[in-house]
C-alpha cells in the first residue's frame, strides 16, 4: 500500500466431513464500521451456515479494522482495499493457507460489497461475487444521514485510548438500529452487541462506495453475481428513480441489470422486512440457504 507494509487479519474456517467442498472458499468482506464478526452474529451466523453447507470461509478484517493493520487513514480508499483483497485472493489460490482453492467467491456487505465490486472488475480473478447491502442507485437523503451520524473515533470511548488520527470515524452512540436495522425487529441483545462491537471507517473511504457505484467497475466483472438486499434497506432501497427497487428479487435485478455486462449471470435475493445489515435479520437463514444454492451452481459450473 503506497510502499507501506500492511497485514490483513482473517479467520479461515474449514468444514469437516464428507460434505466439505475442498476446492471452494468464500472470502467474506464486512461493511463500514463493521468487522469480520458481522459474519458470525449470535444465533444467525452466515459463516456457520456456509461451513455447514461444505464451504470454507475466510472472514477478514478490512485494513483499518480489527486485527488488520491501521495505517494512516488517508491511505485507505476503495482502490487500496481492493488491492489488499486481491492479494488475499492470490494467496488462497496459491495455497498459502494450507491448500489451494480453485474456486474463490467474494461475499461483501455494504462497503465490503463495493470493495468486492472494484476487485472483481479490476482484477477479474474471482469466480463469483455475492454483493449484499448495495446497489447503484442509493437513497441519497439516507446516505447523507449516515454520513452525519459518523464522528471521529477518538471521541468515542471504545476507541479513545488508541489515539488514532482524526480521519478514522465511527458511528455516534445509539444510532446503529436506525441506520442499519430499521425497520427490522432483531433481538435487543443483538443491537446492543452491534453497538458494543462497532468498528472503524476512514473518511477517505467515503469515495469507495461512490467509486464502485458511479464508475464502470461492475460492467467489467465477468464472474456471476448474486445481489442480496433487505426490502427495507434505507440506504439503497426506495421509490423508483430516487433509489433502487428492492421489494422483489425481479425488480432488484431489473434495476441493477444495466450496470453489469450483458453476458454476466445476474441473480438477486431480497430479505423481507429488514434494513441494511441483513445478517441480523430473524429470517436471515432463508437468504443463507439461497446463497448456498447459488454457490453450489457456481462451483458446479467451474468444475
Amino acid at each position: 500500500m503506497a510502499g507501506v507494509p500492511v497485514t490483513v487479519h482473517g479467520t479461515l474456517c474449514r468444514p469437516t466431513g464428507r460434505a466439505y467442498k475442498k476446492a471452494a472458499v468464500q472470502l467474506l468482506l464486512a461493511g463500514s464500521t463493521y468487522g469480520s464478526d458481522y459474519w458470525d452474529v449470535t444465533g444467525s451466523s452466515y459463516r456457520r451456515a456456509m461451513n455447514a453447507a461444505g464451504y470454507a470461509t475466510l472472514s477478514v478484517d478490512r485494513l483499518g479494522t480489527g486485527g488488520s493493520s491501521h495505517p494512516v487513514s488517508t491511505l485507505l480508499t476503495g482502490e487500496s482495499q481492493a488491492e489488499a483483497v486481491h492479494q488475499v485472493v492470490r494467496a488462497l489460490r496459491a495455497g498459502r493457507f494450507g491448500r489451494r482453492y480453485d474456486t474463490v467467491i467474494t461475499v461483501g456487505h455494504s462497503y465490503g460489497s463495493a470493495i468486492a465490486m472494484i476487485e472483481a472488475g479490476r482484477y477479474r480473478d474471482v469466480d463469483g461475487a455475492v454483493l449484499t447491502g448495495i446497489s447503484h442507485r442509493p437513497n441519497l437523503a439516507q446516505a447523507v444521514a449516515l454520513i452525519a451520524s459518523l464522528y471521529p473515533a477518538n471521541l468515542d470511548r471504545r476507541f479513545a485510548a488508541r489515539r488514532m488520527d482524526p480521519g478514522y470515524l465511527t458511528t455516534r452512540p445509539g444510532t446503529r438500529y436506525r441506520l442499519f436495522h430499521a425497520p427490522g425487529h432483531p433481538a435487543q441483545s443483538l443491537v446492543d452487541a452491534d453497538e458494543r462491537g462497532k468498528e472503524l471507517f476512514a473518511a477517505t473511504e467515503l469515495e469507495g462506495v461512490a467509486e464502485a457505484t458511479l464508475t464502470p467497475y461492475s460492467r467489467r466483472i465477468e464472474a456471476p453475481v448474486l445481489l442480496v438486499n433487505g426490502t427495507g434497506d434505507p440506504l439503497f432501497c426506495g421509490a423508483p428513480l430516487l433509489a433502487t427497487r428492492c421489494s422483489a428479487a425481479d425488480r432488484l435485478t431489473a434495476d441493477e441489470r444495466p450496470y453489469y455486462g450483458p453476458r454476466v449471470r445476474l441473480d438477486a435475493v431480497v430479505v423481507p422486512g429488514y434494513g441494511h445489515s441483513i445478517n441480523y435479520a430473524p429470517n436471515a437463514g432463508e437468504y443463507f440457504a439461497r446463497v448456498t444454492r447459488w454457490t453450489d451452481g457456481v462451483v458446479a459450473a467451474h468444475t
